[in-house]
Parts: C-alpha cells; structure tokens; sequence
C-alpha cells in the first residue's frame, strides 16, 4: 500500500493552518473592533446591516445640496471619530484637494476635538486634484496601517466601478471604513453604502428660537452638530426589514455616537447656494 499523497499532504497543512489563523485573527480584524465594522450608537439605523454594525469598506457621503458639501465631509469625520473611539489604537487619515479646502475650509484642530477625533491620531494629507487623491486613497488602503480614512474630493466624476472595487479589497482586507464625501454622487461605483447628507438644525437651537430655553430658566447654548441623513444604497442590508432609511441625528462628540434629534418645531431659513462677502452682515 502505497502512502498517501505529499501534495494532497501539504495543501491539507495549508488549510489547517489558515483555519488556526482565522479563529484566532480574524481577516481584517483589529484591536477593539470585529471584522463585520462599527456601530453608530442609533438603533434605527444600525437595524439596517448585517450584525448591527457598518461594515468595512468604502461608503460614499454625497451632498443634498452644493451649499451641504461641509455636512458631507463632517459626516464622514464622524464614523471617522466612531470607528478610532471602538479600536483605541487605531489612526485616521483625512485627504482634502486643494479645490475642495480652498472652498469649504481647511481643517482645524479644535473642530476635530469638538467631533470627538483627537488630532494626534489623525494624519491629514492635502493634494493638488482627485487623481492625486485617488492614488494616496489606494496607497493608504493598501498599506494595512489604517483603521479609517476619509477623503473630501470636488465630484464623483472619477469615482467608477473599478476603482471603488479595488478600493473596497484593500478595505475589507485590512478591516478599514474608508468614505469619500463629495459634493454630488458618483455616476457608477461599487460602494457599500450611499448616503445623502444634508444639514438639520439641532434640538438646542429648536429650543432657543421656540422660547424654551428661557422658560425653562436657562441660557441659550451651542446645540450639537445635526445632519438629515439618507440611506439610498446598502449592499450589506440586514436579512430582515428594510435596508434603507431616513433619518433627522444630532451627533454627539463625546460618545462618537449618533442620536435622535427632536422633532421640528421652529420655522428654518432654507440654505444659501452662494453669496458674496458683502452679503454677510
């Protein structure tokens, strides 16, 4: 009797070995987290995935409105801020081109504490156009040393299928959340999820401009941050419900968590498109 196989041996061997790793290292896993991704800290909107969680991989953030572009961005620095708060020893990388920081903003330290990220986990790099960010994108994915990048890019013209495809490899493989906020949505990609995002006024300022907050004997504040957030494409819905959704958040900076925000019951001047430095009063 003849003994059995060396190559049907050693592809056994293989198999058994990647089976060890796998039960003790999950592809993708990292220090805090799970494989499946992130949780958001709202029922309502967690109920839509698989696990309750976001998943890893690359998520589009696009604008309601040209005047939204910054609720985009700031949308994406806060499942930013969420997935570095769940993996303590995670880093964030935050890509802006040069069109889009000279229109919406440079980033500013302070704000990044004000959302819950701490600047120093959080590197920014800044390019000249989107084929420059494209490659720092694809580079970064690629390099394993990421928990979360997000980049703020002019237009979804060149995002496509197969870009956001290979993007979504290194994603998945590295156990990154990666999300591109733009100011319109992409014309094809493979994204895992596509958001609308638009700006939402918040409960404190509800409650100012209803007399509510003087009633109740206290003096007005700064109301958290609040996007009108929609769900238009989920590729990782749960088996059971809808997978997408509509919902009015409010964020909040320190438990990285999004919540419900109050009802509206004050009138709300609508958004400006644009308006010249002499306008503003």
């Amino acid at each position: 009797m003849t003994g059995a196989d060396p190559k049907v041996e050693a592809v056994d061997d293989l198999r058994r070995q990647i089976a060890r790793l796998e039960r003790a290292s999950p592809l993708g896993a990292k220090a805090g987290t799970e494989r499946r991704g992130v949780r958001l800290g709202y029922s309502e909107i967690e109920a839509r995935f698989e696990g309750g969680r976001l998943p890893f991989g690359v998520h589009e953030a696009a604008a309601r409105s040209a005047a939204e572009a910054p609720q985009a961005f700031g949308f994406g620095l806060m499942l930013m801020a969420t997935v570095l708060r769940q993996d303590p020893r995670g880093v964030g990388l935050i890509i802006q081109t040069a069109m889009t920081a000279g229109e919406s903003g440079v980033i500013y330290g302070p704000g990044l504490s004000a959302l819950g990220l701490e600047p120093a986990r959080v590197a920014l790099v800044r390019v000249r156009n989107e084929v420059d960010a494209f490659r720092v994108i694809d580079d970064a994915l690629r390099s394993g040393a990421l928990t979360a990048l997000v980049a703020e890019l002019w237009s979804g013209e060149g995002v496509d299928l197969s870009l956001t495809r290979r993007f979504n490899l290194s994603a998945e493989a590295h156990g990154v959340l990666a999300v591109l906020a733009m100011r319109e949505p992409a014309p094809q990609s493979a994204v895992l999820t596509r958001w609308q995002v638009g700006a939402a006024v918040s409960s404190a300022e509800i409650a100012r401009a209803t007399g509510q907050a003087a009633q109740r004997g206290r003096r007005p504040r700064l109301g958290r941050p609040a996007l009108q957030l929609s769900l238009t494409r989920n590729r990782r819905g749960a088996a059971r419900g809808p997978r997408l959704g509509e919902w009015c958040v409010e964020w909040d900076g320190e438990t990285c968590s999004f919540r419900a925000s109050e009802a509206l019951s004050a009138p709300v001047a609508g958004q400006v498109a644009d308006r010249s430095d002499a306008a503003v009063a």
